[in-house]
């Protein structure tokens, strides 16, 4: 970021920061490794900065691939997306653990078929390169991400493969997006 000076690349940085810190929660390697005599935290860790990745990742979109300029429509949805983000980390930390994993899984699905769709339409229909780049590089992880919210949705079963999946879709998004 401080080379490029690129909003869009900050609000990136801050998506794998929360991004990051979900996934190490989720791992389990938080609660064992940085916060092992605060178990409260674990109550609150994965899903406010599940949200706060989900945020981040909206909102690199919506820099990136332009989307008021090239999907006014879709701008508004975009927004919604966020506020669903927001009511999840209020339900949180109103102790709602349940229902914040709730909006969480189907704002993560949802959110993720439309990003999917938008840089699609934006890269085939706009002729847009950088949008045909975001679609090659997050295709792998909001696939991964929908396989894991099918599995926590009891669709697809719990197995290594959609357990260690969106390790594998992020770490390939990481990689893309960072080059």
């Amino acid at each position: 970021y401080f080379s490029t000076r690129d909003t869009s690349y900050f609000i990136y940085i801050l998506y794998l920061f929360f991004l990051t810190i979900a996934q190490v929660t989720l791992a389990g390697y938080g609660f064992k490794y940085f916060w092992p005599n605060y178990p409260l935290i674990n109550d609150y860790a994965l899903p406010i900065t599940s949200a706060l990745a989900g945020i981040c990742g909206i909102a690199f979109a919506i820099f990136f691939m332009h989307t008021k300029r090239f999907t006014p429509k879709l701008n508004p949805v975009l927004f919604l997306l966020i506020a669903f983000y927001v009511a999840a980390i209020v339900l949180c930390l109103l102790n709602r653990n349940s229902a914040s994993y709730t909006i969480l899984n189907f704002i993560s699905l949802g959110g993720g078929l439309i990003l999917l769709s938008a840089s699609g339409y934006i890269s085939l229909k706009k002729h847009y390169k950088p949008a045909t780049f975001y679609f090659i590089a997050w295709i792998a992880f909001l696939s991964g991400s929908i396989i894991f919210v099918l599995r926590n949705l009891n669709i697809l079963p719990y197995n290594n493969f959609t357990t260690y999946i969106l390790y594998v879709g992020s770490a390939i998004e990481g990689i893309l997006l960072s080059i």
